[in-house]
């Protein structure tokens, strides 16, 4: 159990174990600066739609609410150590912000933040869980999944 007592100390725990600042981390959960600023000053607490992105980016929002359990959810990347950063496989999310690059240049259509973090969380995840590590295959497998979940199936 972490020493932070109250939800808004776990946030910012949160957003400072994930490297986010304020304002990304409100962009990755489809919220805005000033909320967020809200949230982690005991103002106000964070509604569905945030927890919901904080799930997507591997936080357990039972955690985020009651301070128990741990941290990271259980589809999230290993937590290591006592400030709970997390193992990433460079290589994968290389190969799925490349993907997403080229796609943004094809297209010449770029997705809005928190829709690109979920997009690339659950690509990852989804690696991760089904491979030992990338393989040559991995990036067609992005690209797929990529055109599948923007509607891009024409290219």
């Amino acid at each position: 159990m972490h020493a932070h007592n109250t939800v808004h100390e776990r946030l910012k725990e949160a957003r400072r174990a994930l490297g986010y600042t304020q304002k990304t981390v409100a962009e990755a959960v489809g919220g805005k600066l000033r909320s967020w600023q809200d949230y982690e000053s005991a103002k106000t607490l964070p509604g569905s739609q945030v927890l919901f992105g904080l799930a997507n980016l591997g936080i357990n929002v039972n955690w985020i609410l009651t301070g128990e359990g741990p941290m990271w959810s259980a589809q999230a990347p290993a937590a290591t150590g006592d400030t709970a950063a997390a193992t990433v496989d460079e290589g994968i999310l290389e190969d799925v912000l490349i993907v997403l690059r080229e796609r943004e240049q094809r297209t010449g259509r770029r997705l809005a933040p928190d829709r690109e973090a979920r997009l690339v969380a659950q690509i990852y995840q989804y690696i991760c869980e089904n491979e030992a590590g990338p393989t040559a295959e991995d990036r067609d497998r992005v690209r797929k999944l990529v055109q599948l979940v923007t509607g891009d199936v024409s290219e």
